[in-house]
């Protein structure tokens, strides 16, 4: 399968994903008789104002205000995810495509991804514990993300930059590059 189709499902699903959520009524609310005897929702979605400070607003339980938007959520992170290693994909020569390089690629995405559900599992457990206990001084959410998630870039980075001389640009594409300059009587770096 090419990669420009493998991106462009991963950007209609990331669409579709972002179409749902925009249907989605807010939450929490509550019903309130207005005046007139119509019944009104009041939502608080986006927090309520604080009992000490009324400039500011409480967010108040995460289980009810995320009830509806973490597993689609979850899923336009994990599309996110994905759709970052296909394009690093998309820029693999074609025969190491063939000759291995993408395996490395999916198998880092897999893991990335696998990181990313332990976040959104450790976070919803979190909504609902009555008492959070802490890994190396941060929530558990917090830890995975910080000890987890965002070290595991630097896979991708050290493959990107392994690869590059092999996977990207080749010294005969160097040398081609040259040839192309010179036959408009350019050199590196000179503009026309």
């Amino acid at each position: 399968m090419r990669i420009h189709w493998v991106l462009f499902g991963l950007l209609l699903a990331m669409c579709g994903v972002v179409g749902y959520l925009l249907l989605l009524e807010e939450t929490p609310f509550e019903e309130v008789v207005a005046d007139g005897g119509n019944v009104e929702k009041e939502y608080f979605g986006h927090g309520f104002p604080h009992p000490e400070f009324p400039s500011m607003n409480a967010g108040g339980p995460g289980e009810a205000r995320h009830e509806k938007i973490l597993w689609p959520g979850f899923a336009y992170g994990v599309l996110t995810l994905l759709i970052m290693a296909a394009m690093l994909a998309f820029g693999i020569r074609r025969d190491e495509k063939l000759g291995g390089l993408l395996w490395p690629l999916v198998a880092g995405a897999a893991v990335w991804s696998g990181v990313f559900a332990v976040i959104v599992l450790s976070y919803r457990g979190y909504m609902t514990e009555e008492f959070h206990t802490l890994v190396l001084a941060l929530p558990k959410p917090t830890a995975w993300f910080v000890y987890g998630f965002w070290p595991f870039q630097a896979f991708f980075v050290a493959l990107y930059v392994a690869t590059f001389k092999r996977a990207i640009v080749t010294d005969a594409d160097l040398v081609r590059f040259q040839r192309i300059l010179a036959a408009k009587g350019l050199r590196d770096g000179e503009e026309s």
